[in-house]
């Protein structure tokens, strides 16, 4: 494989074909570069028919043999940079932070290197990748220094982090999470310079606790105590350097060994915000100053203070620097806040050189907008924006549309399983496959690419009638969905690998049962549609050269898939339980003078960790005492108990990234305004029932669905 064989005779071996699986296994294993080079690959074998040996290995690999080779090199010599964090020194656990850190502060999370931010190689040669990269890489980098390690995946979660083993006991680890993010009107960036202890050798109740479930580590667990209170967890910043760590915390800088047994706090006062150590000498922010400090008698000198240029109008006594990090070409970097008369504040980023003889240059500071830290979770598509009502929008694409432009040399073919009718023949570049106007469901779907002019592959996996998303990828022309099954496909997604992804744009887009053609999606986004049980029934698939726009032919990208956020049902007097609704429409009753008297809310196809939360104020009880959760009952049900009012929150990391608003249609009242993340609404005081609810999630920040005067009424 190292050399990207194509065929391998393996008759002198005694391979039997029960064990292929496991020899490809062991082959990766004994060379750990071989598959974190690797963008993917796939094999086939012969054999014997009368003795089950294998004659021959097929190998087939999305890239050629000199691009494999090259990324190989550039890994092995990523490593060797990387691991200039850890010395002999350094214990095991020393050495699992150090890495760790080293990991955090030098990778990017996000996809603008393609398939490659899901490998090794993209963190350590691109300094960009999602959580597949970051474990892979752990797991890499981990292996070269004899500690055991291995990656682990939630489904549920859509995530993947390490179990780490130090002195027999396992830990988790998760980098991706430990790397802040910051959120602002831009999007989200790199917060450069932080790192976060709170999913790093922890126990499974410790990384439970912060978000993670329903991983499967094969049996193994993660129970000992050892470093539960290790230090620095909580702080903002350390560094290691000559066998021990400093640790800024805000008020005091402190030298400590790993376990924090034997600890000297070195100096004290405010904003001692970031410490790094570049060039082997240790630097610390403290206010409006960098010092460098002298570990051997711990005395420091300021080597740098922000300048009124860099202050400009904003208040001097207000501004601090916050973090450190290292920058390009071996600088120091920083990041401070400064303050105007308004009271609004600005990020800023600068650098400096800095050497033995403390000179530094004049930095060109950046500024950046202000935001907070969060933690990153995997975000495959973009952020959906939920609807405020759940109809299906109307279409307003032709039945029969014409077949869009190929701007690519290449060409993409393919053929579905169409209910009643089975598979239709290949159809290519645009052109529909499936049904328009006929009402037939797709069942499978099958795509190959064909006149490539450069290395790759394409794959696709789909979501199945009462299955849900494919756990694995399909690869150039084999069948995804099923056959015989009479299930229907009601989304798909679709990518390149290898060469083409970096040369080619894949853009695709469905017609969907009661919504008709939908927008167009590209290079992986979900298209089609969950949760609402609609049919595929037609599909368009285009290459494009890269960059260039979406296909002509109603080249719209919005609306190319639709799921509901959040569902919710109520028991009703005289009716009882009502079925789901979602995302905005009307639960309960107006106009009949019905009370409600219990509520059910559930998250749906969450892409984030977190859940809802809510709570109702109940005729005679008052409010209730504890929060109810992801589908349980809150009120009562057979007491004949009127809701008088609701609270309803999110938790998590989907508190991060939406806004719960919801109203009541209240008794007297009418439709009272929208409340939101844990407002009261409805009345108190008045023995008022509620009759309806209406509630929405939508991105943080915006808009209300509609006026929020008058949410709540109390006497």
């Amino acid at each position: 494989m190292l050399n990207h064989d194509a065929k391998l005779d393996v008759s002198s071996t005694g391979l039997l074909k029960d064990g292929v699986t496991a020899a490809i296994k062991k082959a990766l294993a004994s060379d750990p570069y071989l598959s974190a080079a690797m963008t993917s690959f796939s094999y086939s074998y012969s054999y014997n028919k009368s003795t089950n040996k294998v004659v021959n290995l097929y190998f087939y690999y999305a890239e050629d043999q000199a691009t494999f080779t090259t990324h190989y090199n550039e890994l092995k010599s990523a490593v060797s940079t990387a691991l200039q964090c850890v010395d002999s020194s350094m214990s095991d656990e020393e050495k699992v932070l150090a890495i760790h850190d080293w990991l955090v502060l030098h990778t990017v999370y996000g996809t603008s290197n393609g398939n490659d931010a899901y490998t090794a190689y993209g963190v350590l040669v691109d300094g960009t990748g999602v959580c597949d990269g970051y474990a892979r890489s752990i797991d890499l980098l981990l292996s070269e220094e004899n500690i055991p390690s291995f990656e682990i995946v939630s489904t549920g979660m859509n995530h993947a982090w390490n179990m780490v083993e130090i002195n027999g006991s396992w830990y988790h680890l998760d980098a991706t999470w430990d790397d802040p993010q910051v959120t602002s009107a831009s999007g989200a960036a790199d917060l450069a310079g932080f790192v976060s202890y709170s999913n790093i050798l922890q126990t499974d109740a410790g990384i439970t606790a912060t978000g993670h479930s329903g991983w499967d580590s094969s049996g193994i667990t993660a129970t000992s105590n050892q470093y539960v209170n290790m230090p620095r967890k909580n702080n903002n910043s350390q560094s290691y350097l000559d066998g021990s760590w400093y640790v800024a915390n805000g008020q005091n800088l402190t030298e400590t060994d790993f376990s924090g047994n034997n600890s000297e706090v070195i100096t004290t006062g405010s904003n001692i915000s970031g410490v790094q150590d570049i060039n082997n000498a240790l630097y610390y922010s403290q206010g409006t100053t960098i010092k460098q400090l002298n570990t051997s008698n711990h005395t420091s000198s300021t080597v740098y203070s922000l300048t009124s240029s860099e202050l400009g109008n904003y208040y001097a006594d207000s501004a601090y620097i916050y973090g450190l990090y290292p920058a390009d070409n071996g600088q120091l970097g920083y990041r401070y806040y400064r303050f105007n008369q308004s009271g609004n504040s600005e990020a800023v980023t600068g650098q400096i050189t800095v050497n033995s003889n403390n000179n530094t240059d004049t930095p060109v500071p950046t500024v950046e907008q202000p935001a907070t830290p969060t933690p990153t979770t995997e975000t495959p598509t973009a952020t959906p924006t939920p609807t405020t009502t759940p109809t299906p929008t109307t279409t307003v694409n032709p039945a029969n549309p014409t077949t869009p432009t190929s701007t690519s040399t290449a060409t993409v073919s393919y053929k579905t399983h169409v209910q009643d009718y089975g598979w239709q023949d290949y159809v290519s570049n645009g052109q529909t496959s499936g049904t328009v106007g006929q009402s037939k469901r797709l069942e499978g779907i099958q795509i190959k690419l064909e006149n490539k002019d450069t290395t790759g592959s394409i794959r696709y996996k789909t979501h199945i009638q009462n299955q849900g998303w494919e756990s694995n990828w399909n690869y150039d022309d084999s069948m995804s969905g099923t056959q015989g099954k009479g299930l229907r496909l009601e989304a798909i997604k679709i990518e390149l690998t290898g060469q083409m992804e970096k040369n080619y744009d894949v853009y695709y887009r469905v017609q969907a049962e009661n919504i008709g053609w939908m927008g167009w999606a590209k290079n992986g986004e979900n298209a089609g549609t969950a949760g609402y049980g609609y049919r595929l029934e037609a599909i368009q698939i285009v290459l494009v050269k890269k960059g260039g726009a979406a296909p002509a032919n109603d080249g719209a990208t919005t609306n190319a898939y639709e799921h509901p956020m959040v569902q919710y049902n109520t028991h009703v007097e005289n009716i009882g339980w009502q079925s789901n609704v979602s995302d905005g429409s009307v639960a309960g009753t107006t106009g009949q003078g019905l009370r409600l008297e219990g509520i059910h809310i559930n998250l749906s196809n969450q892409e984030y960790t977190g859940s809802i939360e809510y709570k109702t104020h109940v005729q005679d009880y008052g409010w209730e005492t504890n929060w109810k959760a992801n589908g349980s009952q809150s009120g009562t049900v057979g007491k004949g108990k009127r809701l008088e009012a609701i609270q309803i929150k999110l938790t998590g990391v989907m508190a991060q990234k939406y806004d719960v608003y919801y109203r009541v249609h209240c008794e007297n009242f009418g439709w009272m305004g929208w409340a939101k993340n844990g407002e009261s609404s409805g009345s108190a005081g008045y023995g008022y029932r509620l009759e309806g609810i209406q509630i929405v999630l939508v991105p943080k920040g915006s808009a209300a669905p509609g006026s929020t005067a008058t949410a709540f009424a109390k006497r």
